[in-house]
């Protein structure tokens, strides 16, 4: 089912993106560790939730265990070569678990046909991702809220079986969703928050967001730009690059 929705391609396009790119990511990838490391420093967290971790370019997590934290790694799918590189280390916890609480299943069930467009948007509608994993003092959202639904939603529009106003409000729930399970408990948010397409003379050619933050609800601590496709090899005619932003509750 996973690499039906495309999970496994979008793993993989990832590595081979990350090695076409080069130094291209460098900054993205040091800015989102270094994030991680100081919202970690503010709080006594000896256990953390890393929501999204996939190949773990992103996170520092050997820094983290020498600081004596225990880490749970939760994404759909890991890698099979950082499961055996890590699974000696009490301090490591890997998950693998849809943190969507169910989108992936009612999705692949709209390939299927087995359900129409009312059910579905009734049953997304209806998912909570809480209490998919162990307790710990605080979790982490890296890069991840975006992407919640725009694999499975890109493969089924691939296959012409969903429609633009339940990809839309599929993309909707699951962000807010997601969003509400963060402000649950003590959590950090890094996420991309909109894209920048330039063509071949970097000129700015058109922006699309991709998360919508209530500002009043989430104070954002930092931006930067990730230049994520300077190989034109996620969109064919531009260059992409993205807004990261990272995001703490806002005091009530």
């Amino acid at each position: 089912m996973l690499k039906r929705l495309g999970y496994v391609d979008d793993q993989l396009g990832i590595a081979h993106r990350y090695n076409q790119e080069g130094t291209s990511w460098n900054n993205h990838l040091t800015k989102t560790k270094q994030a991680i490391l100081k919202f970690v420093a503010k709080g006594e967290y000896r256990s953390i939730a890393i929501l999204g971790s996939g190949w773990l370019l992103d996170v520092p997590l050997d820094e983290l265990i020498q600081q004596g934290k225990t880490v749970v790694l939760a994404d759909i799918i890991h890698p099979k070569q950082l499961i055996h590189r890590w699974k000696g280390n009490s301090s490591v916890v890997f998950i693998e678990v849809d943190l969507t609480g169910g989108a992936t299943e009612i999705l692949n069930n709209i390939i299927s046909q087995k359900i129409g467009d009312t059910e579905a948007i009734l049953l997304l509608s209806n998912l909570s991702p809480n209490n998919l994993l162990p307790k710990t003092d605080a979790i982490i959202s890296v890069n991840l809220i975006s992407q919640l639904s725009q694999i499975p939603i890109e493969r089924l529009k691939e296959k012409g079986v969903i429609s633009d106003y339940v990809a839309t409000t599929t993309n909707r729930f699951l962000q807010q969703q997601h969003l509400q399970w963060l402000a649950s408990q003590p959590s950090f948010l890094i996420t991309d928050i909109e894209e920048e397409l330039f063509d071949e003379d970097g000129r700015l050619c058109g922006t699309n967001p991709l998360v919508e933050i209530d500002p009043k609800q989430w104070r954002q601590i930092d931006r930067w730009k990730w230049k994520f496709d300077t190989k034109k090899t996620y969109r064919q005619d531009f260059k992409t690059l993205l807004n990261i932003g990272t995001f703490e509750k806002t005091e009530l």
